[in-house]
């Protein structure tokens, strides 16, 4: 059975290469000689690349000698240029020399020029000196007869009349006399015509404005104030006339100097009757802010339209004592104080004060019945009352 299975044992083999055979040569250190053929090739190989770097290196050397021949030859012409360029600025240097010499032989030659001019304008000013000193005399000589023709009248000899001769001097000196003089009456023109303009034209301007003030302001009669002159019948009780109503329920002093504008200034009014204060009692105002706020709506008035004649009314009386009365926080006490300090107010700065609060009170001081409705605004009868008044001023 042993037998049996070595014989059946295969055998392995395997193909070795030059390069195995090589590579265990080159491990084991072991040389080899080559066959003569490949040495002689090699030879032939290195003398082929030995001839071929000979050529190469002949040829970069002859290269290198053409490029630095080439750098001499550049080297040389730049020298060229550079003593070309030297010789030129030589050159440049001698002409400049030679235009300062010519310059300086010109200047030379002019400042000779120049002082034998002033020798000659000095020669001339002598002789002019001596030919002026020369007509003095003469002159002198002829003043000397007219002097003489002066003192011995001949014109009865020669039946003409003397003539004196004016000197130069003395025609210089009236000459500038009359400049002079000239002058002096040009200034005081220019000063008259500065005066003139400021001053006549300013009033003369002045006049003008006022006549188109006067054109502006026709007839106009504007009632001013709160719920009782809101509900005033301008219509009704002063038919054809210019009337206008600007009162607003409600209002105070201050709610009219907040928009004057509106309330008055634009009506363009010729009279202004104004009614107010009796509301800014009933917020609790002092008495003296009341009285100034209205001195405030005069004051605007008559800056703003200076033209229009003003009226204040009294603040009329109150009666709480009717049925359902509506006269609130206001008193009369309070009222007469007011309207004493718009009387005193007004006689102090010529404004016209209509005493209302008399017509309208009732013996207990108070606003008689039959002319009011609520205590506070007023009936028919009461408009009636106001309206005579008032028209007493239209």
């Amino acid at each position: 059975m042993a037998k049996k299975q070595k014989s059946k044992k295969k055998v392995e083999t395997k193909t070795i290469t030059k390069k195995d055979i090589d590579k265990l040569l080159e491990d084991n250190n072991i040389v080899v000689d080559e066959p003569k053929e490949v040495k002689s090739e090699e030879k032939k190989e290195k003398l082929k690349r030995t001839k071929r770097n000979a050529a190469l290196y002949e040829k970069e050397k002859v290269e290198e000698q053409e490029i630095n021949e080439e750098v001499e030859v550049l080297d040389i012409k730049k020298d060229e240029e550079i003593q070309e360029e030297i010789l030129e600025d030589i050159e440049e240097v001698k002409e400049l020399e030679e235009d300062i010499e010519k310059l300086d032989t010109e200047v030379e030659e002019e400042k000779g020029k120049t002082v034998i001019e002033a020798e000659e304008d000095h020669d001339e000013d002598i002789q002019e000196a001596k030919e002026e000193q020369h007509e003095k005399e003469e002159v002198k000589s002829l003043l000397s007869d007219d002097i003489l023709e002066d003192e011995m009248d001949t014109s009865f000899l020669t039946h003409k009349s003397n003539k004196q001769k004016v000197s130069i001097n003395t025609f210089k000196d009236n000459y500038n006399v009359l400049i002079t003089v000239i002058f002096v009456l040009m200034i005081i023109f220019v000063g008259f015509l500065i005066f003139h303009y400021t001053t006549f034209n300013h009033h003369k301007v002045k006049v003008v404005t006022k006549i188109k003030e006067i054109e502006k302001v026709p007839d106009n009669y504007l009632f001013l104030g709160d719920s009782i002159t809101d509900f005033y019948n301008l219509d009704k009780y002063y038919p054809d006339m210019p009337t206008v109503n600007s009162g607003v329920s409600g209002n105070t002093t201050e709610d009219i100097l907040k928009d004057m504008k509106k309330r008055a200034y634009q009506y363009n009014p010729s009279k202004v009757f104004l009614l107010i204060g009796t509301n800014d009692l009933d917020t609790k105002h002092s008495k003296e802010d009341i009285v100034k706020n209205v001195e405030k709506i005069i004051s605007e008035l008559k800056e703003n339209r200076p033209k229009a004649e003003l009226y204040i009314e009294s603040i009329y009386p109150v009666n709480p004592d009717v049925r359902r009365s509506k006269s609130g926080n206001r008193n009369n006490d309070d009222i007469k104080q007011i309207n004493k300090e718009l009387k005193k107010y007004c006689k102090e700065n010529k404004i016209n004060y209509i005493n209302l609060y008399d017509l309208l009170k009732d013996e207990d001081d108070n606003l008689k019945e039959e002319y009011t409705k609520d205590g506070l605004h007023l009936s028919d009868e009461g408009y009636k009352v106001v309206t005579e008044e008032i028209k007493k001023k239209l």
